[in-house]
């Protein structure tokens, strides 16, 4: 497994329960299927993910490794990336202590704990900016629902390996000298470049 499908597989559930014991009310990805929630006065979250971007320029790490007992040089290719993660809270509620702006007050503090700030690192992410509750307040039925969304900025590091390659340990490079004819010339007068000592 490489270490980018590693990443995201550590965030597809990983993430959401985190970020859901956080906010105190059940939480998932917005494209994934989920159970029907109940219990938390209704209220539930969706994650979104979206405008991933490089930082600066991915960097080459060449390492010596021994395969079959040979010296061969692996090369990597890392990365630092930076994404967005939405947040979008929904709860029937319109009371403030119960809505959805209040949710998404409760996890912009939380995620700066020191507890937080190591479960993430733990994931391979830190947190850069959080933005701006939007509210959305939709209308179902006639009646408006307490939403809310908040975006994340997080920063992460890639790192793609690719198959060890052998490489010759020392070399030795000699010049051939040649008169105006194209004969050799004399050893004597010959270029050795890694004289043996």
């Amino acid at each position: 497994m490489s270490t980018a499908e590693a990443f995201f597989t550590g965030l597809d559930t990983a993430l959401p329960t985190f970020f859901g014991t956080l906010l105190g009310c059940a939480c998932d990805w917005s494209e994934q299927p989920r159970p029907m929630r109940t219990g938390h006065g209704g209220a539930r979250a969706q994650l979104s993910m979206f405008g991933a971007s490089s930082v600066g320029v991915d960097e080459l790490v060449q390492t010596n490794v021994d395969v079959d007992t040979a010296l061969a040089i692996a090369e990597t290719r890392v990365g630092l990336r930076q994404v967005t993660i939405q947040v979008t809270v929904w709860t029937p509620s319109q009371q403030l202590a119960k809505s959805a702006p209040m949710f998404l007050e409760r996890l912009r503090t939380r995620l700066r704990w020191s507890s937080s700030v190591a479960t993430l690192a733990g994931l391979r992410l830190a947190l850069m900016t959080v933005g701006q509750v939007v509210s959305l307040d939709p209308t179902e039925n006639g009646r408006s629902s307490s939403s809310a969304a908040l975006d994340f900025r997080f920063a992460y590091g890639i790192g793609e390996t690719d198959a060890p390659a052998p490489f010759i340990e020392t070399s030795r490079t000699t010049t051939a000298l040649t008169n105006a004819g194209g004969e050799l010339l004399p050893g004597s007068l010959q270029l050795d470049t890694n004289p043996e000592p």
